[in-house]
C-alpha cells in the first residue's frame, strides 16, 4: 500500500471538508434545496432549556433534526475542526441535547475515539457536529454553533 503525497493529503482534506474538486457535490442525484431562510447560530438565539428549532447541516441541504427534538444545554467539549477555516481544535460549550440517536432525522456516527463517538451529517459527512459518550447513550450533544437553523419568515 503506497502512502499519499502531501499534495494528495491536502486534496483529500479539501474533498472531505467540502472544498471542491468536482463541481457540486459529487453525488449521482441533485439533493432537494433547503429552506431559503436558514441562519447560523448567534448568542441569544435561544435560552438554556429551550427546545430546538429545525436543524440543518452547515454544508448540504440535509435536515438533521425536527423542531422540539432537542433541548439547549451547556456542556464543555473540545472538538476537532469541521471547516477548513476553523481552528484545529476548539472548546465548544453550547449544545442541543438529544435523548437518543433516534431523536435525529439524519445523523452519522463515527467510529469510537477514546470514550466518545462523534456526530456528523449522514449525507455529506461534514463533522464533527457533536458527540456522545459510549458509556451513556441517553445524551447526544449537537454543537449549536456548528449547524444551521430554519427560522420562519415573520411579517413586519
Amino acid at each position: 500500500m503506497s502512502e499519499l503525497t502531501p499534495e494528495q493529503m491536502q486534496e483529500l482534506q479539501k474533498l472531505l471538508m467540502g472544498g471542491g474538486g468536482g463541481g457540486g457535490g459529487g453525488g449521482c442525484f441533485a439533493p432537494p434545496a433547503p429552506p431559503a431562510n436558514l441562519v447560523q447560530w448567534s448568542e441569544g438565539m435561544a435560552e438554556l432549556g429551550a427546545p430546538c428549532p429545525e436543524i440543518y447541516c452547515p454544508r448540504c441541504p440535509s435536515k438533521i433534526s425536527l423542531a422540539g427534538a432537542g433541548t439547549l444545554v451547556t456542556q464543555e467539549m473540545s472538538m476537532g475542526r469541521y471547516r477548513q477555516d476553523a481552528p484545529e481544535s476548539e472548546t465548544v460549550t453550547t449544545f442541543w441535547l438529544f435523548p437518543n440517536v433516534m431523536a435525529f432525522e439524519n445523523i452519522g456516527v463515527s467510529m469510537q475515539v477514546g470514550e466518545h463517538k462523534f456526530l456528523s451529517c449522514a449525507d455529506c459527512d461534514v463533522g464533527p457536529l457533536g458527540w456522545y459518550l459510549m458509556a451513556d447513550t441517553t445524551k447526544y450533544y449537537l454543537a449549536a454553533e456548528r449547524v444551521r437553523y430554519h427560522t420562519p419568515i415573520t411579517e413586519s
